[in-house]
Formats: structure tokens, sequence, C-alpha cells
């Protein structure tokens, strides 16, 4: 008898099981709604479908407090949102499907994220200079063109998902088309939907491309890959690919631009006493034609870190930057300059790593080889860096040190002198080194000096 009551209150308790996870997990769904309230945002006509093992909730977001709206999405970017922000966001009305299962954590829950109405005052300018336009768009709102797919996991705050592909054409009364498309947009991250931790996103495609009687523009994208990680507001990492873009302009006027493997990184750091900051972009091929010719570049690099910064002065500086909008011009000056001159005070070294081209042809002309540049710029910490921008700047010359060393090739020497002679004054200082011309330019002590001349 004891097996058999065993046994039914462990089937009654299986069978518990999607009541109880469905009364959690929408406990905690409630709970995000009601957090997303109060921060200006108002809930129209939410509806609940629940079955036994699965439940759907459907809402639609309408701004309600912009101000407060506005106030949260700065806390969370970190800066303060253009005023113009507010007018692009007033009435907008966002919907929102979610789906979930009834077992706690047994699947990830399925959110869809898609825009029912523009806001007001676009739509009101819509209606009233492009009639056709505001119709074909209320088109798109009204068949979900425009929808974002999230499958997020309430336990690991895992989350991946896609927008959904676009394949739009548009004809205006003059015949004027325009076609849009973007296809395999794809993401991974974790953390906070609004503000995730670490975010991976993948597009295939965007074409864009405009017709009209005369010309046709065409604007295309392949292959981009973006990768963040956040530590906080202030320290994090990107890395961006993008395997090609292309811009062609077809008929009176002619011109043709292409771009082919840009990789950029940016890194912050401000997690010490002192701050740091690296970037990196690199681009395998740029090419830029006109009816003048052709512009060529390969192998284009630049490096660049910033670091010893004073962070609490960094920190101020932004966050008066971020006040561009909302703050008093000639008040807001007057605090950047006298925050700058507290950074400056602390001292800090900008090192060009590399800043280079390897290969380089401009209208037509013979290929030659590039250039190269580094440096390393040190200022030093001065107390009375203010007093002295004050009353003599000069003076601040002896908190500089710069080492830099710029390498031109021969044949990229001779077609740069074509346009601006300089042979004259440059072959007075100037060191060979096989096909290159190389400058050590020292400024230390105030004294300048190129390949050990002093100028």
């Amino acid at each position: 008898m004891k097996k058999i009551i065993i046994s039914i209150l462990l089937v009654l308790g299986a069978a518990a099981l999607p009541i109880i996870g469905q009364k959690i997990t929408q406990a905690e769904l409630d709970s995000k709604i009601d957090e997303l309230k109060t921060y200006g945002l108002e809930v129209k006509n939410p509806s609940i479908d629940s079955s036994y093992l699965n439940t759907s909730n459907h809402y639609e977001f309408a701004l309600k407090d912009s101000e407060k709206f506005l106030n949260y999405l700065s806390q969370m970017s970190g800066d303060k949102l253009p005023s113009y922000t507010k007018s692009l966001l007033d009435g907008t009305v966002v919907g929102a499907d979610i789906k979930y299962s009834n077992i706690a954590f047994a699947s990830d829950m399925e959110i869809e994220i898609y825009p029912l109405a523009l806001p007001k005052q676009t739509a009101a300018d819509l209606k009233k200079n492009d009639a056709n336009l505001f119709k074909f768009i209320d088109g798109l709102l009204d068949d979900k063109a425009l929808l974002y797919h999230i499958n997020y996991n309430l336990g690991s705050k895992d989350f991946d998902g896609y927008v959904k592909d676009i394949d739009k054409s548009y004809t205006d009364a003059s015949a004027k088309s325009v076609n849009f498309k973007i296809s395999g947009l794809t993401y991974i991250g974790n953390g906070s939907l609004f503000k995730p931790q670490m975010l991976k996103s993948n597009l295939d495609e965007i074409t864009i491309s405009v017709t009209d009687k005369d010309e046709k523009v065409s604007f295309i994208l392949k292959k981009l890959k973006v990768n963040t990680d956040f530590k906080t507001l202030t320290t994090y990492s990107s890395q961006v690919n993008l395997e090609s873009m292309k811009v062609d302009v077809e008929g009176i006027s002619q011109f043709h631009t292409s771009l082919d493997n840009l990789n950029f990184n940016l890194a912050a750091d401000t997690q010490g006493n002192k701050a740091f900051f690296d970037t990196k972009t690199s681009v395998k091929e740029f090419t830029m034609s006109s009816k003048d010719g052709d512009i060529v570049l390969k192998k284009f690099n630049y490096e660049v870190n910033l670091k010893d910064i004073d962070k609490d002065s960094f920190e101020e500086l932004r966050v008066l930057v971020s006040k561009i909008d909302t703050m008093n011009e000639i008040k807001l000056q007057k605090e950047i300059q006298t925050t700058l001159a507290k950074l400056f005070s602390k001292g800090l070294v900008l090192d060009l790593k590399d800043l280079s081209i390897d290969e380089i042809e401009i209208y037509n002309n013979k290929k030659s080889k590039g250039f190269s540049l580094k440096s390393n710029i040190v200022l030093k910490a001065d107390k009375d860096f203010e007093k002295k921008l004050k009353t003599f700047p000069a003076k601040l010359a002896n908190n500089l040190s710069i080492d830099t060393v710029f390498k031109i090739s021969k044949s990229m020497f001779e077609l740069v002198n074509k346009e601006a002679p300089i042979s004259e004054m440059a072959s007075k200082f100037a060191k060979e080194e096989g096909d290159k011309l190389v400058f050590e330019i020292k400024f230390i002590d105030s004294k300048l000096t190129v390949n050990g001349k002093k100028i």
C-alpha cells in the first residue's frame, strides 16, 4: 500500500510540474514587464493563452513617459542621448510575442519583437508629403516585415536569434524605384537582452539600390561579423570583420568604389588607476574609380593606443561630452577645457604603432610601394599644466617628447613630389634604406632633429 501511495504522489507531482513551472516563469515575466513600466513604457492589449504544456503571451508596448524612457536608455548606453531621440520615439508602438514551456527551464523562451506603429511625427509627415510611401511602410508593419526573433534561456541567460530576411521594393509617383534586401542576420549572446555582456552577430548581405530614369545607385555589403564583450560601460573589446563593400553609380555620373577585407578592433580598459584604449584597422584593398581615373590602395594598416590616462579625469570628460545636447554651450565648453587641462596635467602616452600602405596607384600612374609611419608621443605629468597653458604655453613644450620614424618608397616620393615639390628640402635630411627614404624625427627637451640633424 505504501508503494502505491508513493507512486501516486510521484505521478501527481510530475503532473503538477507544468502548472508550477508556468506560475514561476509567468511571475518572472510579469516582474520584467512591471520593471519596463517604471521606465516609462505602457503595456496595451496584453493577452495570455496557456495550455497544459505551453504558454503564449502577447504585449504591445507604447511610450507613455518619454523622459523616463530616454533616461533609462542613457543609463544603459552610458551617454546622454540626442534631444531629437524623443521625437523619433514618441508614438512608437512595439509588439512582442513570448512563448515558453510550462516545464521550467526545459527549453528556451521564444521572443518575437516587431514595430507596430511609426513615431507620431514621422507618420504625420509621411501622410502629408507622401501618402503612398506611408501606405507602403504601414503595410510592412502589418506584415511584421521588421521582426527580431530571440531564443532566451532564463537560467544561463544565453540567447540567440535572427532578424527576419527582408526583400522589398517600392516605386514612387515619379517612377523612382528603391529595393532593399537584408539576409542572414543572426546573433548569439549572454546577459540581459537590454544590456548583454557578450554579443556576436553575423550578416550575410545588405543590398540597397535606387533607380530612376537617368541613374542607378547601388550599395552592397557582404559577410559582416561583429563580436563584442562588455565588462563595464567603459571596459570592453570589439572586433569587426567585413568581407566586402561596394558602391556603384551608373548613368550620367560614373563612380565606383569598393573595399575588401576590413578588420577593425577596439578595446578599452578603465578598471585600473589608469585608462587604456587601443584600436587597430586593416584593409586588404580599397578602390575608387571615376572619369578621372582610378585610385587603388593595398594593405592599409593602422594601429594606435592611448595609455596612462588618468581615469577620473577621463570619466569627467566622458560625462561632459554626453551633455553636448542638453547643457549651455559656453558653460560646457569652459568645463571641457578645464577637464582637458586636468587630464593632460596627469600625463599620457600616445603610441602610433603603425600607419602604413603597402602599395598605391593614383589615376592610372605606375604602381608604387607605399609608406609607413610609427610614432611615440609622451606628455609628462605637470601639476602646473593649466597655469602654464594660460600664462606661457611655450613652456609646455618641455613636457612633450616625440619619437617618429617615417619611411616612404622612392617611387611614392617621386609621385608625391610631382604634386607638391619637396625633394630639395627633404633631401637634406633623408636617409636611404634600400628603395626607401627614412626620416627619424625626434622632439626632446624642446629640440627638433631629423636623422640626427638639428632644425
